[in-house]
């Protein structure tokens, strides 16, 4: 009777066992899952930042190519304004020097003496 008993016992132990091996298994599966799923994160957050850093160069790049443009018209124009101001001071020279040609050809105010 006390050999049956054990006999039972330990059947329940192993069974226990069994039970744990079971759960002790789905809880690796688990893990094993968790990890491959973290890897796939890890992969899809680092081609999502592969793509990030490319559409930012080519921002970057497309930013830089319009400011060199708008460099290079802000350029012109200035050289265009200055060839007018240089254009408008010798109009204006000029028509400075024809006012004093004229001015040296008028005769002296009635009352002064001539040199």
């Amino acid at each position: 009777m006390f050999g049956r008993r054990q006999n039972e016992t330990l059947e329940t132990l192993r069974a226990m066992r069994e039970e744990d091996r079971g759960r002790g298994n789905e809880t690796i599966e688990t893990l094993r899952a968790m990890r491959e799923d973290d890897g796939e994160q890890r992969r899809a957050f680092r081609q999502f930042t592969a793509e990030m850093t490319l559409q930012l160069r080519r921002n970057g790049e497309e930013h830089r190519a319009d400011m060199r443009e708008i460099r290079k018209e802000m350029r012109e124009a200035r050289e265009e304004f200055r060839a007018e101001m240089r254009e408008f001071r010798e109009e204006m020279h000029a028509q400075r020097q024809a006012l004093f040609a004229i001015l040296d050809r008028l005769p002296p105010p009635p009352g002064e003496a001539t040199a």
